[in-house]
């Protein structure tokens, strides 16, 4: 068999050799004469302390330094140190990575585990074999609580193009800059940090792609120097102080999560040094740091806003983006206690301005206060043709003299007294509406008294004339969680299937019942497919929700 293997060619050998852990790839040096020296050759390797190398009589650092100066491959395309406890290697780190540099390699992993007992101080690492010129190092990736990196001069990273940092700490600010500095053509970065004790500042320039996570700190004016390269940054827990604009004129993509902002002006510093922001996306615990959060961006596409709301009833939210296509608004004005959404304080407006281009429009659970009427809203999303809506409960009306001509798809949550109400002046006002989709979210389905409502106002007064939508151009209607035994929603079903002369599909899911309300929701069911149909082609379906 393994004078067979060596038949194959010697390509093929290395490639399968490199799909083994680099122990496993040594020992292949005893099977005979003609092994000795194909391991060498091996172009990917992996040292992994806590697996491979705890019962062998050498060190962990002796067996490294040892296989790769035995390495003949003329590019090592990928070194993982991994696992190693700091009591392995800590006085031999710098050696193994000096080692590792004086060859070619592609990519780099360090992995330097903490002892449990360990108290002492972090390892100072990656000497000034890094100061050298390395044009073949594209990846690296450094992970350990231990690390200190001490960068007095600026590295020479020429060929980096993705870096990840995690739990590792500077010496200064100066590090940050000279490591990053050094790195003229990386594109993605990532680094997880869990204090900032070592860095005020942490400087990110010419990267493409960047996600920085961290404990709250204060974000510096760095920002506002230009840069030309950055595309993407993600943000998380940290606080923003911008007091002057940024210079981000290349970032196409921001988002931030859980991050508070000094003041209005840092929001609007940071947004208005993006030309060419085209998808943010805002996740907010409240409005402690800005009353009033203003989106202001020409260029933004995609805007997705995510606040559970904990702050005053006070502010609210302005987007002016005349270019904006989706639109993404959940929980504002929410305040979330033992698991369940309770109306409290919220804000006092929600206005979006010049939304001339929006496409697809999702609101979901937006609360406003007493005085402010969501048809403010809805009156600012005439043109959009993909709608959902999820109105929390208060004063709900489709704005006067407000038609929805671009409508063609409508999806409508039915959890709310009021739902009924906006249907029907959402069918009056989009004359062109093809799909229908009515959806139940309440989390309780089997309390079904906590969901039922009456059918008042703009519904049993509505005109006799049926909506144009019905008329001539709806053609599939669903209802998610379909409330069987409340005749208010059967009303409503038949009012759909007798008047859509067009409709191909109705499809209404329904929550699995016990065995002893089976027979009465059997009736209910049947007394609705017995609805005289005005679309001679509709198909009726009956499904359960759990399907």
């Amino acid at each position: 068999m393994m004078d067979w293997i060596s038949e194959l060619p010697r390509d093929l050998i290395i490639q399968i050799l490199s799909s083994l852990s680099t122990k496993d790839v040594t020992a292949t040096s005893v099977l005979s004469k003609s092994w000795r020296s194909v391991w060498k050759m091996v172009p990917n390797i992996k040292f992994d302390s806590g697996y491979h190398y705890k019962t062998e009589s050498h060190s962990f650092s002796e067996i490294v330094c040892k296989s790769l100066l035995s390495c003949s491959s003329p590019v090592l395309e990928s070194l993982y140190l991994v696992n190693i406890y700091e009591s392995e290697a800590s006085d031999d780190i710098e050696l193994l990575i000096g080692v590792a540099f004086a060859r070619p390699v592609r990519k780099l992993v360090l992995e330097l585990l903490l002892d449990k007992d360990y108290d002492g101080e972090l390892i100072r690492i990656l000497p000034s074999v890094f100061f050298s010129c390395n044009n073949t190092l594209e990846i690296l990736e450094l992970s350990s609580k231990l690390l200190l990196l001490d960068f007095p001069c600026r590295v020479s990273l020429k060929s980096l193009k993705k870096l990840r940092l995690i739990d590792v700490e500077f010496k200064d600010d100066e590090s940050v800059c000279n490591l990053l500095c050094g790195c003229p053509i990386l594109e993605d970065l990532v680094v997880h940090r869990r204090n900032s004790y070592d860095s005020k500042a942490f400087i990110m320039a010419k990267i493409c792609n960047s996600k920085y996570e961290d404990d709250l700190i204060r974000f510096p004016s760095v920002f506002s120097s230009g840069n030309n390269t950055l595309e993407i940054l993600e943000l998380s827990t940290m606080l923003l102080d911008f007091p002057c604009r940024v210079g981000l004129k290349s970032l196409k993509k921001l988002h931030l999560i859980n991050v508070k902002f000094r003041d209005e002006e840092s929001v609007c510093n940071l947004l208005c040094g993006c030309p060419i922001l085209e998808d943010l996306t805002v996740d907010r615990r409240g409005n402690y740091d800005a009353e009033t959060f203003t989106i202001a961006v020409p260029s933004l596409q995609r805007l997705t806003i995510v606040d559970t709301f904990q702050g005053t009833a006070n502010g609210g939210y302005v987007i002016n983006a005349p270019s904006l296509k989706y639109l993404n608004i959940k929980g504002v004005g929410f305040e979330w206690f033992r698991g369940l959404i309770t109306l409290g304080e919220c804000y006092e407006f929600f206005l979006i301005e010049n939304a001339t281009e929006l496409v697809e429009a999702k609101i979901i659970g937006v609360i406003m206060d007493i005085h402010v009427h969501n048809e403010d809203i809805l009156a600012s999303l005439a043109s959009v043709k993909r709608l959902s809506l999820d109105f929390s409960p208060l004063k709900i009306k489709c704005p006067t003299g407000i038609t929805f001509y671009q409508l063609v798809s409508l999806e409508l949550n039915t959890r709310k007294s009021e739902w009924s109400n906006l249907l029907a002046r959402m069918l009056d006002n989009s004359p062109k509406l093809q799909i229908l989709k009515l959806i139940n979210t309440a989390n309780d389905y089997n309390n079904r008294t906590l969901y039922s409502f009456r059918l008042v106002g703009e519904w049993e007064k509505r005109p006799k004339c049926v909506p144009e939508c019905l008329l001539f151009h709806l053609v599939t209607f669903q209802w998610t969680n379909y409330l069987w035994e409340l005749e208010e929603e059967l009303e409503v079903a038949k009012y759909i299937l007798k008047n859509a002369r067009w409709l191909k599909k109705a499809t209404f899911y329904t929550e699995p019942e016990d065995v002893e309300t089976l027979e009465e929701k059997r009736e209910m069911l049947n007394e609705l497919a017995s609805v005289v149909r005005a679309s001679n082609s509709c198909h009726l379906v009956f499904e359960s929700s759990s399907n």
